[in-house]
């Protein structure tokens, strides 16, 4: 907003659909004229003095707007497309990343400093951020599976942890310990997400599950859903770890085991 009242062109950069939505419903909220570089988005506007962007689609455009400061949403995802921006046609633009987890490798060579604005101890403090209770599981036996870009092998994985009893054991202990609330649960891939959702039903529980492959409108009546309260579990793979906000979730199933801080925080942040 400071920078707008200056007369300065921004350009507010995102990485999936789901956070042009969420934050163009921010942007609404506060009051800005925006708009969108997505696709064929009824709300292009090249003229306007902000612009929402998916990364993807800015990277692809061969006419990009003039602008004087990029501010690019979950930085430690780092596409070379976007890089490549920053280096030649925006070569010189101040450029302002945000992430909660600022760990990936390289990031220092795409920004100059980081700043440390808050910790999550402090917000819980202030009240910006909830307090929370954690109960952790006997561990699974992942002896053996192997380790693929700093993490487990997805596939390897799934097959150790998409099993009848510890499926069981997920939705025992939510009967025991979730108090019925709205949650989220991370599986780890979509045939492990839509057995947790089977078993959920199978207990009598309102469950559905969302992954890549999920239709934009049957996706936005799923959230609008769990929302509301009609649906009590939300299972998903890859879609609400990052920048995903829900507000009326106040529990969260991590039923994919990850050796990655990001991942692991990404999940804790929803």
């Amino acid at each position: 907003r400071s920078a707008l009242a200056k007369g300065s062109r921004v350009i507010f950069t995102v990485d999936r659909l789901q956070l042009i939505e969420q934050t163009a419903e921010v942007f609404d909220k506060a009051g800005l004229e925006f708009g969108i570089i997505q696709g064929i988005n009824e709300r292009m506007n090249i003229s306007a003095q902000l612009q929402l962007a998916s990364v993807q689609t800015l990277t692809r455009r061969s006419t990009l707007p003039e602008v004087d400061l990029i501010i690019n949403d979950e930085c430690h995802v780092s596409y070379k497309g976007l890089t490549k921006l920053m280096d030649g046609y925006y070569k010189g633009v101040k450029v302002l990343g945000l992430s909660a987890t600022p760990f990936s490798s390289g990031l220092g060579k795409i920004y100059d400093d980081l700043i440390v604005v808050e910790t999550t101890s402090n917000l819980i403090e202030k009240g910006y951020l909830s307090e929370f209770v954690a109960y952790g599981p006997v561990p699974a036996d992942l002896k053996g599976v192997k380790k693929q870009a700093g993490d487990y092998n997805q596939k390897e994985l799934a097959e150790r942890v998409n099993k009848t009893k510890i499926i069981g054991d997920v939705v025992t202990t939510w009967l025991k310990r979730g108090d019925n609330r709205q949650t989220l649960c991370f599986a780890v891939n979509v045939n492990h997400s839509k057995a947790i959702v089977h078993e959920f039903k199978a207990n009598g529980v309102t469950a559905e599950h969302m992954d890549a492959y999920t239709e934009p409108e049957d996706r936005a009546e799923i959230l609008s859903r769990y929302e509301s309260g009609e649906t009590k579990i939300l299972s998903n793979c890859g879609i609400t770890t990052k920048g995903f906000d829900s507000p009326n979730t106040d529990c969260l199933i991590l039923a994919r085991p990850t050796l990655s801080l990001s991942l692991h925080i990404q999940m804790l942040g929803r």
